[in-house]
């Protein structure tokens, strides 16, 4: 069977409180976001240089992420003495240009064991925790910030990227699935499962049936803009009730009353 690249499991966050869980939250995200513009995809098609004269491809974006994950969570913030990712003595965008088909399965693997490295070399560290870089003293607080700025960067110029691909814009996982339910329709795509009502937080739309897979965009690949890539908050209730793609797969159950 061919390998295809997953999509991510589902990720949340809070809306309102402490920093961290919110931070923590927002970057689950956007690390989720960069799987589902790659999901679907088989290895061939994530090493392709879409937008010449870039040499930019999804691999290779998914090869950089997890060697940014490695260098500031668990190096500089931790201070744990684990390899560099990639041999310092090739060239510097070896990250972005070494990758192929045939390690693509490999570093979709690296890069999610490496989110649960990171994850886990910083959860005992109080965001006021600091190091120094250079003549400059960080807090783990303000790596979370400078890791969400690195995928939000990335992530466009992976929806050109996938764009450039096969045409697909928006709408995760990209080309087969839609938003959550729907008054009229039945539930359908990747996940068939709506959300029970009182499984999400209150102010947000998920209570509506959204899947949580469905955070990164809420967008057709024909037709006007339905609603935002942020993935909190009450811009999502736009998309509770938008309906199916019609390039979608067959319904496969109906919509539990939550979802009514």
């Amino acid at each position: 069977m061919t390998w295809a690249a997953p999509a991510p499991l589902p990720v949340d966050g809070p809306l309102s409180g402490d920093d961290r869980p919110i931070l923590e939250g927002y970057l689950a995200w956007e690390r989720a976001t960069l799987l589902n513009i790659c999901a679907g995809l088989t290895a061939e098609q994530l090493a392709v240089r879409s937008m010449p004269p870039s040499t930019l491809s999804l691999l290779g974006l998914v090869r950089h992420v997890a060697k940014v994950e490695r260098i500031w969570l668990r190096q500089r913030a931790a201070g744990e003495a684990v390899e560099p990712m990639y041999d310092l003595s090739l060239a510097k965008d070896t990250d972005f240009d070494a990758g192929s088909a045939a390690s693509a399965e490999a570093d979709f693997a690296r890069l999610q064991a490496e989110w649960m490295l990171a994850d886990a070399a910083v959860a005992g560290l109080p965001f006021d925790h600091t190091f120094v870089l250079g003549d400059d003293t960080w807090s783990l607080r303000m790596v979370y910030v400078h890791m969400i700025g690195e995928y939000s960067r990335h992530n466009g110029h992976a929806d050109l990227l996938r764009q450039g691909i096969d045409g697909v814009t928006g709408g995760p996982p990209y080309g087969d699935s839609v938003m959550g339910c729907d008054r009229e329709r039945p539930c359908q795509g990747r996940f068939s499962a709506c959300a029970k009502r009182d499984a999400w937080p209150a102010g947000s739309c998920f209570r509506r049936g959204l899947p949580r897979s469905r955070l990164p965009a809420v967008r057709r690949k024909r037709g006007p803009k339905v609603g935002s890539r942020h993935p909190f908050g009450s811009i999502l209730r736009r998309a509770c009730a938008a309906p199916g793609r019609p390039n979608g797969p067959p319904a496969t159950e109906p919509c539990p009353p939550s979802c009514r």
